[in-house]
């Protein structure tokens, strides 16, 4: 339950987020440095929500006991932590190949599937998407105003995608094959890099909007499918290092994804400008 709130709640920041400057760019048509202005200031909401949201506790906090009521089990003996050792001295080498020890069992069933998917979808988020672009004849005026306002809305329907699959779980949908879902992503890659340098296979936007949304949807089950595995399947009192652990493959594979779009984005759009379309210049 824990883990599915979590989920949800980062994904629907997401989904606020993206629809917000949607929502005040593309349609209200606000300038974007005006936006950004008035984004600075959403960090107050936090002093907002902490003394008007959160439950005042005053000064009644009591620390826990060591030691449960009903039986006299201390955590040491559940095996949740591990009894202090006052004799054995620091050994940062030790500590060192004890934690990758830890670590290794988590690699391929976990860490490895959530970030490829990570990397994919940010290669397409990153590096693809800013060429993904149609006339704008073509398009709704009241949505797409200008070339930049397209990559808005793609924003807005991966974070939707997100924000729907991360959801899931709260309704009983499971996925326990990470790597399916790794693959699923990276067909994604091959389909947008096709559609970026041939205008193929969509002729129209409307399709791609729908492969974004699927996009989404792919990382959003990935997400939330690999941390359910790793409170399920890992031992109680390893749990906690783990999700801690994990949580390095996704921001791991954003910063790869990020050094191959340095090059890439920048190929794309050279590209269809070499064959005679500046969009992605234009803005």
């Amino acid at each position: 339950m824990a883990v599915g709130g979590f989920s949800t709640g980062t994904g629907g920041a997401g989904l606020l987020g993206s629809g917000y400057f949607m929502l005040m760019t593309n349609i209200l048509h606000i300038k974007v440095p005006v936006v950004l202005i008035i984004s600075a200031l959403m960090p107050w909401g936090f002093i907002a929500a902490y003394y008007k949201v959160l439950p005042d506790h005053g000064d009644n906090y009591v620390a826990l006991n060591d030691e449960d009521e009903n039986d006299g089990t201390s955590v040491e003996d559940l095996g949740l932590v591990e009894p202090p050792d006052t004799d054995v001295k620091w050994n940062s080498k030790q500590h060192l190949i004890t934690t990758i020890s830890r670590i290794r069992p988590l690699v391929v069933p976990y860490m490895t599937p959530l970030c490829l998917v990570y990397i994919s979808e940010y290669v397409i988020n990153q590096g693809i998407s800013p060429t993904l672009l149609f006339p704008l004849d073509e398009l709704p005026p009241w949505l797409f105003k200008s070339y930049r306002d397209i990559y808005v809305v793609y924003g807005f329907l991966y974070q939707l995608g997100v924000f729907i699959s991360r959801s899931s779980v709260n309704f009983g949908i499971r996925i326990r094959h990470l790597y399916v879902m790794a693959l699923l992503q990276f067909i994604n890659v091959v389909i947008t890099l096709t559609q970026s340098l041939y205008d193929f296979p969509f002729p129209r936007i409307w399709f791609l909007l729908v492969l974004i949304l699927y996009e989404g949807l792919l990382g959003g089950l990935s997400y939330i499918n690999t941390f359910m595995l790793v409170s399920e399947e890992v031992a109680p009192h390893q749990r906690e290092f783990s999700m801690g652990c994990v949580t390095i493959s996704d921001s791991l594979g954003v910063m790869v994804a990020g050094f191959i779009n340095l090059g890439l984005e920048t190929q794309l759009c050279n590209a269809q400008v070499n064959r005679g379309r500046e969009w992605c210049r234009t803005g």
